[in-house]
Formats: C-alpha cells, structure tokens, sequence
C-alpha cells in the first residue's frame, strides 16, 4: 500500500500543477448568462458595427464543441471609441473572445471590443451579436 502511495503521489502534484486555471467572469454577461447591455457598453474599449467576412472554421468536437473560427471585421461605424484600424481580425477562443459566430455571417454586426491585442491571435472583442432593427440585443 505505501509502494502505491508513493507512486500516485508525484502524478497527483504533477496533474494540479498543470491544471489550467478557470476563465474570469464575462464581462457581458449576467450571473443566469443572459446578455447585459449596459455592463457590456461600459466594458467596452470601443463599439463598432460592420461586417463579418473571410472567416475560417476551426469546430473542434468533444470535449471542446466549440467552432474556434478566424474572421475579419471590418467597421463601418464606431458608436464608442475611435477607429484605429480599416479592419479587425479576430480568433474566437475559450477566455478571450469567447463569443462563437452564427451560423448565418451575413447582414450587420456589433462588436464590443477591446484595445488589448494578442500578440497571436489577433485582437480581442468582449461580445458580438447581429444587429437586428438597430437594437442593441
């Protein structure tokens, strides 16, 4: 028995230790995950609305089920901040960018987004819907 204990032990402090850490509270989002407007504005670096296009999918199955997908947004009205950039390529990702794109890319989109850049995976958004009948939701 302390032959096996003795075996188990460095594995156990190996497999903590690799352990990653859990991703902060979206800042768009409310306790129940239902999105929060105004948290969401005042998150954000800027807000911009545009279009969506060269996107490349990258859906990982389980246990991810997540489309990690490459796109391009480029801006055609800034509603908060500055426009800094004629466009914004973004990686959606598990912390950062975590909002997946729809199915149908097509028509106008928000983008909450941030000044923070990653060095590879390109630039970050908080949130992203679609705009229907200029409403914010």
């Amino acid at each position: 028995m302390n032959k096996f204990i003795f075996i188990l032990s460095p594995l156990l402090l190996v497999s903590s230790a690799t352990a990653t850490k859990p991703c902060p509270p979206h800042p768009c989002l409310n306790s129940d995950n239902s999105f929060n407007s105004s948290k969401c504005i005042a998150s954000a670096d800027w807000i911009a609305t545009g279009s969506i296009t060269k996107v490349i999918n990258d859906k990982q199955g389980h246990p991810l089920n997540k489309n990690f997908a490459s796109f391009t947004f480029i801006p055609e009205t800034f509603e908060k901040g500055k426009q800094h950039r004629q466009h914004y390529r973004f990686k959606v990702g598990w912390c950062h960018n975590r909002t997946e794109l729809p199915k149908d890319i097509t028509g106008t989109f928000r983008i909450y987004g941030s000044y923070v850049k990653d060095s590879k995976d390109g630039h970050r958004y908080l949130y992203l819907n679609k705009v229907n009948n200029d409403s914010r939701n």
